[in-house]
């Protein structure tokens, strides 16, 4: 049996950056907010189901900019915005995420496999 890919080692932290102990991945500090974070940037181009990103407009850890950076570099990803939410878009808007969700996977074609 073929054994599958596996993941690039991430790369090792710069100055500055700190060690995660659980996932031996290098952090980072998350839009200055304080929060270390491992870094999994490494990693968006491995991604290929469709993927649907959120952000909220009040929300500095991950933010919009972050998000649509995130999403560029995954193969079939898309991001979106919830403005007037936090941190719970399904409680403080749920509409709102209903729409986004719901439009993301019209979108899709009919049929078409997930996955690699």
């Amino acid at each position: 049996m073929e054994e599958p890919d596996r993941p690039a080692a991430p790369p090792r932290p710069t100055s500055g950056a700190v060690q995660n102990q659980r996932t031996a991945a290098p952090e980072i500090n998350v839009g200055g907010s304080g929060l270390n974070r491992a870094d999994l940037a490494w990693a968006t181009a491995r991604v290929t189901c469709p993927t649907l990103m959120i952000a909220t407009d009040d929300r500095g850890e991950w933010s919009p900019k972050e998000c649509a950076e995130t999403t560029s570099e995954m193969k079939d990803a898309r991001a979106a915005v919830i403005t007037g939410s936090r941190a719970l878009p399904s409680l403080e808007r749920p509409a709102e995420l209903a729409a986004l969700v719901t439009d993301f996977w019209e979108e899709r074609p009919a049929g078409r496999r997930i996955g690699p």
